[in-house]
């Protein structure tokens, strides 16, 4: 009789061991199922998805301004002037801002000229505009840069009446920089609308171009960076 028992309490056993050994077998292989479903329709749809996420990350909004704030760095690209003046017309009352970065002497590219702003705004007149339609502002190499160039500019401008400014940024720069803009300017009252201009990459298959990706992974984490750090709002992150 306790043979009986102790048999059944074995057959039993087992037959639950099989049971779970059979339920973990069905759980992995719809895990892996699922995984490969997913990896399917990510390749399918690949181009598609990274073209949304370069949109998001160089948002482009419709709106009318009479001031257009193009950032730069130390130097202003030839193409990101070309861009700018796509929305300053010469003869009217747009007007441009160019943000330069001052940067120490050492680390000045070199043959790079102190008079620079001179020079450039000098060339943006031979383009056609009139003196007043130019400004250049030299904002000082601190971070966090973009916040601290962003409330720089945005109180010059505000105590000029301006509330409205397009925002001309490079690339994945520009989602950065239009929430730090957007952030700042708002209890100034100045809409900010962004606009985003490429050079190195265009947006439709930036994911090609070596460029690209390096924008892309760099921006999105410096993004992440300001939004852990608080300047950047959550709330106005998406």
């Amino acid at each position: 009789m306790r043979l009986a028992r102790s048999l059944t309490r074995h057959w039993t056993k087992e037959a639950k061991t099989r049971n779970m050994t059979r339920k973990v077998r069905w759980a992995w292989g719809g895990i892996c199922f699922s995984i490969v479903v997913i990896g399917i329709l990510l390749f399918s749809y690949r181009e598609a998805l990274l073209l949304r996420a370069g949109k998001f990350m160089a948002p482009q909004s419709n709106g009318s301004a009479d001031t257009v704030i193009l950032e730069g760095q130390e130097i202003i690209e030839t193409g990101a002037a070309h861009a700018a003046l796509r929305f300053v017309s010469a003869g009217k009352d747009s007007r441009l801002v160019v943000v330069l970065h001052r940067v120490s002497g050492n680390k000045k590219q070199f043959g790079l000229d102190d008079d620079y702003p001179d020079l450039l705004k000098k060339k943006l007149l031979l383009w056609g505009l009139a003196e007043k339609q130019v400004r250049v502002m030299v904002t000082p190499v601190q971070a966090p840069r973009t916040f601290n160039e962003a409330a720089m500019v945005l109180e010059a401008i505000s105590k000029e009446g301006v509330r409205n400014a397009f925002l001309l940024a490079h690339g994945f720069h520009t989602r950065r920089s239009f929430l730090v803009y957007q952030h700042i300017g708002q209890p100034l009252g100045i809409k900010i609308i962004p606009i985003a201009y490429f050079i190195d990459y265009q947006l439709e298959d930036w994911w090609s171009h070596r460029e690209g990706i390096e924008d892309f992974v760099s921006e999105l984490f410096k993004l992440l960076y300001y939004q852990i750090r608080g300047y950047i709002p959550l709330k106005l992150s998406y």
